[in-house]
């Protein structure tokens, strides 16, 4: 079953290495201050919305919602389609949770048919010249022969599931762990300055990405043993 081309943290060096400049000198602050401004807008309508509902899911709501259109406002898809991207990000998950049987990453895999053939479409209507976004050097290191269409694939998707998923589950652990401790809720109303290290502790806890799971290809010493 092919489950798609090594890239980035599923790739070794040098293919990490060379994949890693091509695509993460996009993720600077500059960038990240130009979506700023617009993702807070969009957060801030999540949440007013949900005002206006009452009783609402969390993770639907804000979650998951805001994250993806995160990532996919860093990545720069046109017209994002929030819920094929949420999709897609999840269904990555199960790919590299080891809770699945090969028959069962190799279905989920297929299942990706409709997000390669947006994405491809997105990276079509790119115009050459065009290097704000993230979009634009994947495209760039196809037409220099750097990235094989494969590969650009997934590591569009892998950052869907990396930026994505991974805030969504951060959101979703921090607010249950505020659902059981008002006095944490209370403390950080008290004192706004504090949400950072709440941030960091969060992350501490019930950090949402524990465990990479990885081969070893040839006999390997680690820490004095073989």
């Amino acid at each position: 079953t092919h489950l798609g081309e090594p890239t980035l943290a599923v790739a070794d060096p040098p293919v990490h290495t060379a994949h890693k400049q091509m695509i993460f000198p996009q993720f600077v602050s500059k960038r990240m201050a130009l979506i700023e401004e617009e993702l807070t807008r969009y957060a801030n309508l999540c949440i007013d919305r949900t005002r206006e509902i009452g009783r609402f899911d969390f993770m639907a709501e804000i979650g998951v919602a805001v994250p993806i259109r995160a990532i996919a406002m860093l990545i720069g898809f046109a017209d994002s389609n929030d819920a094929l991207l949420a999709r897609t990000a999840f269904q990555l998950v199960e790919l590299t949770s080891a809770s699945r049987t090969l028959e069962e990453m190799g279905q989920i895999q297929l299942n990706h048919g409709e997000i390669r053939i947006w994405m491809t479409d997105q990276l079509e209507r790119r115009q050459s010249g065009e290097n704000e976004h993230l979009l634009d050097a994947v495209k760039s290191a196809i037409d220099s022969g750097a990235f094989s269409h494969d590969q650009a694939m997934t590591t569009m998707m892998t950052l869907l599931s990396a930026g994505g998923e991974s805030t969504s589950s951060l959101l979703g652990n921090a607010v249950r762990i505020l659902a059981e401790n008002p006095e944490i809720v209370a403390r950080l109303k008290a004192d706004p300055s504090q949400v950072p290290a709440f941030i960091e502790e969060a992350l501490r806890i019930e950090s949402p990405f524990r465990s990479h799971l990885r081969s070893v290809p040839r006999d390997t010493e680690l820490g004095g043993k073989q």
